[in-house]
């Protein structure tokens, strides 16, 4: 992620109350919502080491995954519905159960969890 100083200097830094999960999504909402332009670009390579930091954690990993889900959905009331809120919450809720019994069961490697992810992801990209 590329950020000017000026952009920076008005919006201000990561929002704290989000752990590791959902923080690049804040900023970029807040961004956005003081006028900045906010651009994707799909031909923009990196190396992201997926699970290096939550590897020797993944019962931590998968509950702030979770906790900052609720904390973004409840900080930008995405939908104009509560139903369609607690509907998402309910959802996200059985997600994170899912999650942590597929951890317990030693099944990380199977294709549950690889259904699983897909779900999620199906779940957790929602664009503002």
């Amino acid at each position: 992620m590329l950020v000017r100083r000026k952009a920076i200097d008005e919006v201000g830094l990561f929002d704290e109350q989000f752990f590791m999960y959902w923080e690049d999504v804040d900023l970029c909402k807040r961004m956005w919502d003081n006028g900045w332009k906010v651009a994707y670009f799909p031909k923009a390579s990196g190396v992201h080491h997926i699970g290096a930091s939550s590897k020797h954690r993944p019962l931590r990993s998968i509950i702030e995954f979770h906790k900052s889900s609720y904390k973004i959905i409840r900080k930008y009331k995405i939908t104009p519905f509560y139903i369609t809120n607690s509907f998402i919450i309910i959802c996200l809720s059985l997600r994170a159960c899912i999650m942590i019994l597929v951890n317990k069961m030693g099944m990380f490697s199977g294709k549950l969890l690889s259904f699983i992810k897909s779900y999620g992801n199906i779940i957790s990209h929602h664009k503002f």
